[in-house]
């Protein structure tokens, strides 16, 4: 299953967060973000993770894809996380991209369309005034139970140590993304929500590694 922890600030929390089993890692460049960090502090944060498997993905919201990819060199990011989707083609060409949807019912999802390139996934975040992700707000999950993209899904949005596993066992997406539901306040993670995040993820995938 694809991992993701996101909004990091904090030398401390990436360096609990990198002995874990994660897939990726999200750093906020959406300057209107309680967690957002300059290219610099992400590149910083992110050489804690050499070694590692983890990914470090970049969130990005308003930004051209020239920006993109000039904040994305500066941070060493290996994924970016776009809500433009027209931006998808030039930004593959050199890292993979996660392409996001805020979804508040069904007619959200009826023409979202999959990426186009194969190694590509798609993210559903719960949409919401007060921002873009992080919010703490969940959407309506059996809007996915015959959703037709669900193998390169991420579902982000509400998820917390209370909620995790029912989503686990009952949609099973490819993976899932994880902010508020592992925080004491934006940007300052906690370990024992993390703890308690990660168990929740191995009893509900009968204790396999996460």
């Amino acid at each position: 299953m694809f991992l993701k922890f996101c909004g990091f600030t904090r030398v401390e929390d990436v360096e609990y967060a990198a002995a874990l089993p994660l897939s990726a890692m999200g750093f906020i460049f959406y300057r209107k973000s309680k967690r957002y960090i300059t290219p610099e502090r992400a590149r910083e944060l992110g050489s804690i993770l050499k070694g590692t498997d983890i990914k470090k993905t970049g969130i990005f919201v308003d930004d051209s894809v020239e920006e993109i990819k000039r904040i994305a060199d500066i941070a060493g990011l290996d994924i970016v996380q776009i809500y433009d989707r027209t931006m998808e083609p030039e930004l593959s060409k050199e890292r993979q991209v996660i392409l996001c949807h805020r979804i508040s019912g069904r007619e959200d999802m009826d023409e979202i369309l999959p990426p186009e390139m194969k190694k590509n996934l798609l993210l559903f975040d719960a949409y919401s005034g007060d921002g873009y992700g992080g919010t703490g707000h969940s959407f309506d999950w059996s809007l996915l139970n015959d959703y037709k993209y669900l193998d390169r899904l991420i579902v982000a949005g509400g998820l917390n140590s209370g909620n995790v596993g029912e989503l686990l066992r009952t949609v099973s997406p490819y993976g899932i993304d994880l902010s508020s539901g592992i925080e004491v306040s934006p940007g300052i993670k906690s370990r024992e929500k993390i703890d308690e995040i990660m168990k929740k993820i191995k009893e509900a995938t009968d204790g396999k590694s996460a």
